[in-house]
This record gives structure tokens, C-alpha cells and sequence, in this order.
């Protein structure tokens, strides 16, 4: 099994070392590309680029975000409109240009499936395609005597002391 899994590794390594040999080709080009066009570009000048960071934080912080929110909300939950007004103002998000609400709202949406998909926040009342919102509300993390009870194992002294 140990030897099996080290092949797999060892494939892995090679298909990304080969990528990397591909990459370095086509950033040395483009380092060739920008010196044709001005001899004194430092190409190493733009550095990598993160897309994410910055927006909402850390990579995934919109969706931590959104599920301290629904955390510290309990039982009652919130509704996915209230959760992109509270998201909007803590990130400092401007919802007025045309389509800037139906975006983040999506982007809303996908973060609560997201969490729904991993089991971390459900559902507790449905809008059944009304104008009203779902309300979403977090999931009580299992403790490890609830994983027990679910896969139907039992305290061994309990079986015995009686």
C-alpha cells in the first residue's frame, strides 16, 4: 500500500515538473516579448499576482465571514439579504453600480452552498421561490460521541456493567 502510494506521488512530481518546464517557457517568452517592446522593463517587477487577496481578506474569508456570522446568529439563523448587507459593510463593498448587488448576492449564495456542502450551515426555512429569503443557520459541529453513537459503536464498559 506504502509503495503504491509513493509511485502515485513519484507520477505526480513528474507531471508537475513538466508543467513547470512549460511555464518557465512561456514566462521567459513573455520576458523576451516585454524587452522587444522597452529594454528597460524589469519583468520581475509585477511580482505574482494573487487575485483573491485583498477583497475579502485572506483567501476564504468571505465564506469564515459568513459562518461566524450564522454561528453567533444560533438557532434563529439569518437571511441570505441580511448576510450580504453585513458582508457589503464589513468588506467595504460598493453595491450601487448596476449589477454590483446581483453579483455579490451570487457570490453570497455560492459561499452558503459552499458551507451547505461541507455540512457546516443548513437551510432553516426555505423561500419555495417566494420574494422572501432563505434563512440559513449553522450546524452544531458533532462532538466525538456523537461520531461514535452514528457509526453505532458502543462504550465497552456500558455493554459490560450491567
Amino acid at each position: 500500500m506504502l509503495c503504491g502510494e509513493l509511485d502515485r506521488r513519484q507520477r505526480s512530481i513528474q507531471a508537475l515538473q513538466v508543467e513547470m518546464t512549460t511555464l518557465h517557457a512561456r514566462i521567459s517568452a513573455l520576458d523576451q516579448t516585454m524587452a522587444l517592446f522597452s529594454p528597460a522593463l524589469n519583468p520581475a517587477a509585477a511580482g505574482t499576482v494573487h487575485a483573491h487577496a485583498g477583497k475579502y481578506g485572506s483567501f476564504g474569508g468571505l465564506t469564515a465571514f459568513i459562518r461566524e456570522q450564522l454561528q453567533s446568529a444560533g438557532e434563529s439563523g439569518v437571511d441570505t439579504l441580511t448576510l450580504m448587507d453585513r458582508a457589503a459593510l464589513h468588506f467595504d463593498i460598493d453595491l450601487h453600480p448596476p449589477g454590483a448587488r446581483k453579483r455579490f448576492r451570487d457570490t453570497i449564495t455560492w459561499s452558503l452552498r459552499h458551507l451547505q456542502r461541507n455540512r457546516l450551515v443548513e437551510v432553516a426555512r426555505d423561500s419555495r421561490g417566494g420574494r422572501r429569503p432563505k434563512v440559513w443557520r449553522a450546524v452544531d459541529e458533532p462532538t466525538l460521541q456523537d461520531l461514535i453513537a452514528q457509526a453505532g459503536f458502543y462504550d465497552v464498559r456500558d455493554t459490560h456493567s450491567s
